[in-house]
């Protein structure tokens, strides 16, 4: 199994070694837009990670403020 890693750095070497195994039908170029979509995921989810984070670190505020936390919208 290769590393997605290494894949990606070297791309065009390990596609002619897979040729030269016979493996013609495996799409590498595929699996490299797999890997830049689930990364793209991975930073939208870290940006919701730190939204939620810093909503949750203001609920004591809202609350000493005398706010319904509840119905606070985030913005």
């Amino acid at each position: 199994m290769l590393d997605i890693k290494r894949i990606r750095e070297n791309l065009d070497c390990i596609k002619k070694a897979m040729e030269r195994r016979g493996e013609k039908d495996f799409n590498l170029d595929e699996v490299v837009k797999l890997d830049d979509e689930r990364r793209k995921i991975l930073q939208e989810v870290e940006v919701m990670k730190n939204e939620l984070n810093t909503a949750s670190k203001n609920i004591p505020n809202l609350i000493k403020e005398g706010k319904d936390v509840e119905n606070e919208r985030l913005n």
